[in-house]
């Protein structure tokens, strides 16, 4: 029997800029199971909090908001082995907060997924 073609794997870049674009949609429909899913469990918050402070404050923020509408631009992948980079713009709005910053991921391929282990921002 014919053997049936197999898909060959998108690039590694490929899959991270999907990962970080399924993050901030997941932040945008305010899914907070598919958000923090995005992150590893060695992700390190940014403000010395354990990972269980930062999740149930990350909650706070999200959830209950009227609406919110995060947009990415220059989307930039580096990747090396199982570690990458994704550089971006983010456009951030919800109610009268509008604001837009410089936005680095450092991504982890745990078990074939891409999660974040570290976000630093840049004003």
């Amino acid at each position: 029997p014919a053997q049936e073609a197999q898909p060959l794997p998108a690039p590694a870049a490929a899959h991270v800029e999907s990962a970080v674009k399924a993050w901030a949609a997941a932040w945008q429909s305010q899914d907070m199971q598919r958000y923090l899913d995005a992150y590893s469990e060695r992700f390190e918050p940014a403000n010395g909090a354990s990972l269980a402070q930062w999740k149930s404050a990350r909650r706070a923020r999200i959830v209950g908001k009227n609406s919110i509408e995060i947009s990415l631009h220059n989307l930039q992948v580096s990747v090396a082995g199982d570690r990458a980079t994704a550089s971006f713009s983010q456009n951030y709005q919800a109610g009268s907060l509008n604001s837009t910053t410089r936005k680095s991921l450092s991504m982890r391929n745990e078990h074939g997924s891409w999660r974040i282990v570290r976000e630093s921002t840049d004003g």
